[in-house]
């Protein structure tokens, strides 16, 4: 039986979405007020961003009619390697000052590559402490080198807030659209079940985006499972410009060895083994999305495991686990050009996966921005 899919070819996907944009806009020419429009920072529909929302975008939507070129030429460009960042590690109403400092240390970190960080992956485009600190716009200030692949986390599910998703969009991710430290936007991480409406969710708001600057690369980051097994995930595909996939070698989410480390069918994992896991992962989303860029948006290892306020036995082990890990993937992302973001910058305290307790410690530093120390 053949699986269901959303659009049965490019040519009526493109086509569809060509309507959907112009529906959109016809519909704001009529409905936005100048008022409105200068209350707003940047418009979907505004196009050609000239404060208004006229015949002259409507022109540019009509003009730009014909087949879909999703993935054709909007491509991460190749970097070192990168490290995820989630501004939330240690406070989840972090201040500029943590922000900005924390940002400075990712600048200056000396990974075990002996090399720099000279790019990041985020999980949000803004942090809500005593005001909104936008990512896009501290990286300017405070590291204006670093480039950025900026997060849009989706409060979409399950709270069913929207709202806050676009308001997001709009005012923390739509204005940088032109930014030459923007390299992509990912569209949600691993959210979502994920079904027919939840593949219209992020729909919606990659095509805002696509309206607002068609060249600059978005995708979504969910798991090797989901790309390799979930009913939707070619919809999904169809829709970015690029997959971006999160990828951990295959070990025991819940249980550890005698020093805190990960099991594979009851056995330590070593680095090596982890690694290989890794590249047979990798190989099976490219064989199946062989006309892609694949994205590795996510891959660790963990120091060791245990609940934060437990304060869990930091091994020697632990330490030269990760670095050996992270010199492997450093070394075959360099030999291969592909994009890979290291997970992570620091420990998570706040804004993780809690379903395992191997999530709180993939630092590189611990939680405070400090080297890990053996305990």
């Amino acid at each position: 039986m053949n699986t269901p899919r959303l659009f049965t070819n490019a040519f009526t996907r493109a086509r569809l979405n060509n309507i959907l944009r112009l529906a959109t806009l016809a519909t704001a020419c009529f409905t936005l007020t100048p008022q409105a429009l200068a209350q707003a920072k940047t418009c979907p529909a505004d196009v050609n961003r000239d404060g208004v929302v006229d015949s002259a975008d409507l022109a540019l939507v009509l003009g730009a009619f014909g087949d879909c070129q999703v993935g054709a030429d909007n491509q991460i460009p190749y970097q070192t390697i990168g490290v995820t960042y989630n501004g939330l590690h240690a406070n989840p109403n972090p201040t500029v000052k943590c922000i900005n400092g924390d940002l400075t240390t990712i600048q200056e970190y000396h990974t075990p590559s002996n090399a720099y960080f000279t790019a990041i992956r985020t999980y949000y485009p803004k942090y809500q402490g005593s005001t909104s600190i936008g990512v896009m716009n501290q990286v300017n200030v405070t590291t204006p080198n670093m480039k950025v692949l900026l997060g849009l986390f989706l409060f979409d599910f399950p709270e069913n807030t929207s709202s806050w998703t676009q308001d997001d969009l709009r005012y923390f991710i739509l204005p940088y659209l032109d930014d030459s430290n923007l390299t992509g936007v990912l569209v949600g991480n691993e959210q979502g079940a994920i079904l027919n409406s939840d593949v219209e969710v992020y729909r919606k708001y990659i095509n805002q985006i696509r309206a607002c600057n068609p060249s600059v690369p978005v995708g979504s980051a969910q798991t090797t499972h989901f790309w390799l097994h979930n009913t939707w995930a070619n919809d999904l595909a169809d829709n970015c410009d690029f997959i971006a996939v999160n990828i951990y070698p295959s070990w025991n989410w819940d249980n550890t060895d005698s020093h805190n480390q990960p099991l594979h069918s009851s056995s330590s994992l070593c680095p090596a083994q982890g690694f290989q896991s890794f590249v047979s992962q990798y190989n099976s989303i490219k064989a199946k999305y062989p006309t892609k860029q694949i994205v590795v948006t996510e891959t660790g290892w963990p120091t060791t495991y245990g609940l934060v306020a437990g304060v869990p036995a930091q091994f020697q082990i632990g330490l030269n686990n990760a670095a050996a890990y992270f010199q492997l993937v450093a070394a075959w992302a360099q030999q291969t050009q592909v994009v890979v973001y290291y997970y992570s910058m620091f420990d998570d305290h706040y804004g993780v996966n809690t379903t395992s307790q191997y999530n709180f410690h993939f630092g590189l530093l611990d939680v405070n921005g400090n080297p890990k120390q053996v305990n």
